[in-house]
């Protein structure tokens, strides 16, 4: 990334990623709306198509969210996969 930005600048590394990243959003939302999505969790909105991500909902509902939260921590601190998943019973 940082190579990237001394070629190309940073103005315009900025910009890819932003078209990037709203280019994925867009996908996304297509495939939420359309059925398409292989999980059939949606992803931006619930199944009333309100804004309540339904993804985030499950990942609450069935303790993603701890495990999600060990693995950050588990990155930050280098313990390894077999220490986190001793720690949660896996």
């Amino acid at each position: 990334l940082i190579e990237h930005i001394r070629k190309q600048g940073y103005q315009q590394v900025m910009e890819e990623v932003a078209y990037t990243w709203f280019n994925r959003f867009i996908a996304l939302r297509f495939m939420e709306v359309n059925g398409y999505l292989p999980s059939y969790i949606r992803v931006f909105s619930d199944e009333n198509n309100a804004f309540n991500p339904q993804i985030l909902a499950e990942a609450l509902l069935h303790g993603h969210a701890g495990y999600w939260k060990s693995a950050i921590h588990r990155e930050c601190s280098g313990r390894s996969d077999d220490q986190s998943a001793k720690e949660h019973g896996k």
